[in-house]
C-alpha cells in the first residue's frame, strides 16, 4: 500500500487534493523490512567496485614524470597537458602522488589535478574528492589544492559526489574552496550552496573572495535563468519546477543509500551529517527517502522523516509515505513534523486528529508542530482548545504557535502575549516561537518587517530583544 502512495506521490506532485488512497495505514509493522542495507548491497553490486587502474608500466611512470616536468615550459606545456589527458585512465594513480606532496612544484601539482579531473572518471573524482575531504583530520591543511580541486570536480559528470560535497561543506573553511564546492554541487542542479555563496559574499576576509562569491551568485542565476541570486534563492527552496530535477546516477542513489543506511549506527556526528547532506539534495532523492520509511530499523525511520521534513517543499512528493507512516510508534512523532516541513497539506485532518486524548502528549505535540509548519488557515479551529492555560505546557505552546502561524489576524492577544514573554526571555523553544510572533507581527498593519528582519543576527541575545522590542510597541494599548 505504501509504495503505491509513494509511486501516486511522484506522479502527481503534491496536490491540494486528498484522494481517498491517502488514507493512513492502520498497522505499520507489518511492511517494515530491510530497505536501507539492501538497497546498498544491490547497488553496490550494479555499479561494482571503484578500482584503481593498472600503473605499474615503469615507463609510463617515467613518461608522466616527464611530461608533469615540462608543465613549466613555455614551448611544451600546452602540448604536455594533452598528452597527460591522452593517458587517463592508467596514469591516474600515478597522477594521484601529486596531491599530497607538498615538497613538489606548485605547477605541476595544479596540473596533476587538472589531468585528474579531464578524466572525468569515478576513480579521478574519488581521488579528488577524498582530497578535500582530507582536511577534517589534517592540521594546516594546504586550501590552494582543495580549491583546485573542487574547480576540477566542477566541471565534470560524476553526480555521485553531490552528497560527500554537501556534507564537506559543512567543514570547508577556506572560502575560496567553498565557492568552487558551491559552482560543482550547481553543475549537477544542486543550488544548495547559495547559502555557503551569500555568507562568503558578506563576510570573507578580503574584498576579491567577496567580489568571487557575489560573480558565482550572478553566473548561477544566469544559468538557471533567473535574473538574480535572490530570485533562485527562494526558488530552490519552494522547490520551483523551472529548476531541473536531474535522475540519480546508479552511483548517486548508492551514496545516499550508504549515508541512510549509517543512520542505524547511532553515531551523534554521523547522523547530524547524514540529516544536513540528505535534507539540502535534490528532489529526486526524495523517493529513496520515502522508502527508508519503511525500513525495520527505527533510526533510519526516524532520521529518514526528519531528513524529509528539513528539505521542505523539496520533499513535498513524500507526503503519502510520511502520511502512511503517520502512527508508526517510534517514528511517528517525527513523521508528523515532517509532515509539516514539507508542506503536505492534505495531512491536516489526519494531524488534527491527533490533538487530542487519548493520544499520548508527545504525539499531540508533535501533531501541533506540523500543523504549525503547514500554516493552513483552517487548522485554527482545531488549535484553539489547546491554547488554554489548562493544556499541558509543551502542547499548549506547540499549538499556540500554530494558531499564531494559522491565523494570526484573530489570534487572542493573551496567547500573543505569553508567547513573546517566553520569546523574550531567550531561554525558551524560540525557533518556534519567532516564525510565530514574526507571522502575528506581519498581520499588524504597521508592522515594519524591514527593521525585524534587519535585526542583528551575530549574538541571538540582540537579535531577540530587538524583535522583542518590535513586538511590544505592536500589540494594542
Amino acid at each position: 500500500m505504501k509504495r503505491a502512495l509513494v509511486a501516486l506521490a511522484l506522479l502527481g506532485g503534491c496536490s491540494e487534493e486528498s484522494p481517498q488512497s491517502m488514507t493512513p495505514a492502520t498497522s505499520v509493522a507489518s511492511s517494515l523490512r530491510d530497505v536501507a542495507r539492501a538497497s546498498v548491497a544491490r547497488l553496490e553490486a550494479e555499479v561494482g567496485p571503484n578500482q584503481e587502474p593498472a600503473s605499474t608500466d615503469p615507463e609510463l611512470v617515467e613518461r608522466v614524470t616527464g611530461l608533469l616536468d615540462a608543465i613549466e615550459s613555455a614551448s611544451l606545456g600546452r602540448v604536455a597537458r594533452e598528452e597527460l589527458a591522452s593517458l587517463a585512465p592508467a596514469s591516474l594513480p600515478i597522477l594521484a602522488r601529486w596531491l599530497d606532496d607538498a615538497a613538489l612544484p606548485a605547477a605541476q601539482r595544479t596540473a596533476a589535478i587538472e589531468a585528474l579531473g579531464v578524466a572525468d572518471t569515478r576513480y579521478g573524482a574519488e581521488r579528488l574528492l577524498a582530497r578535500i575531504e582530507a582536511m577534517r583530520t589534517r592540521k594546516n591543511d594546504e586550501a590552494w589544492v582543495r580549491a583546485h580541486c573542487a574547480w576540477r570536480l566542477g566541471q565534470g559528470t560524476q553526480d555521485w559526489i553531490v552528497p560527500r560535497m554537501i556534507r564537506q561543506m559543512r567543514y570547508e573553511t577556506d572560502h575560496e574552496t567553498v565557492i568552487w564546492m558551491a559552482r560543482a554541487l550547481a553543475r549537477f542542479d544542486n543550488l544548495s550552496g547559495l547559502d555557503a555563496l551569500y555568507v562568503v559574499r558578506r563576510s570573507a576576509a578580503t574584498e576579491e573572495l567577496r567580489a568571487s562569491a557575489n560573480s558565482a551568485l550572478y553566473d548561477l542565476a544566469r544559468e538557471h535563468s533567473f535574473d538574480e541570486p535572490d530570485a533562485l534563492y527562494r526558488a530552490w527552496f519552494a522547490a520551483d519546477a523551472r529548476l531541473a530535477d536531474p535522475p540519480l546516477s546508479a552511483l548517486h542513489q548508492l551514496e545516499i543509500w550508504r549515508v541512510i543506511a549509517g543512520f542505524a549506527e547511532w553515531q551523534l556526528r554521523g547522523v547530524d551529517d547524514g540529516r544536513f547532506t540528505l535534507a539540502r539534495e535534490n528532489r529526486a532523492a526524495t523517493a529513496l527517502l520515502a522508502e527508508a520509511l519503511d525500513d525495520s530499523d527505527r533510526y533510519i525511520r526516524t532520521h529518514a522523516a526528519q531528513s524529509l521534513g528539513r528539505m521542505g517543499a523539496r520533499g513535498c512528493s513524500a507526503g503519502p509515505a510520511l502520511l502512511a507512516a503517520l502512527d508508526d510508534p517510534q517514528a511517528g512523532i517525527f513523521v508528523a513534523e515532517a509532515l509539516g516541513g514539507v508542506g503536505y497539506a492534505p495531512a491536516e485532518a489526519e494531524l488534527c486528529a491527533r490533538l487530542g486524548a487519548p493520544r499520548s502528549l508527545e504525539v499531540r505535540t508533535a501533531a501541533a508542530r506540523g500543523l504549525a509548519a503547514l500554516a493552513l488557515q483552517s487548522s485554527a479551529r482545531a488549535l484553539e482548545p489547546y491554547t488554554q492555560e489548562s493544556t499541558p505546557r509543551d502542547l499548549r505552546f506547540a499549538a499556540g504557535c500554530a494558531r499564531l502561524r494559522c491565523s494570526p489576524l484573530d489570534a487572542p492577544l493573551t496567547l500573543v502575549e505569553w508567547l513573546l514573554a517566553d520569546y523574550a526571555t531567550g531561554a525558551g523553544e524560540t525557533s518556534s516561537s519567532e516564525p510565530a510572533l514574526r507571522a502575528w507581527y506581519a498581520s499588524r498593519p504597521d508592522a515594519d518587517l524591514a527593521a525585524w528582519d534587519a535585526a542583528p543576527d551575530g549574538t541571538p541575545s540582540a537579535r531577540i530583544a530587538r524583535r522583542a522590542e518590535l513586538l511590544r510597541t505592536a500589540l494594542p494599548r
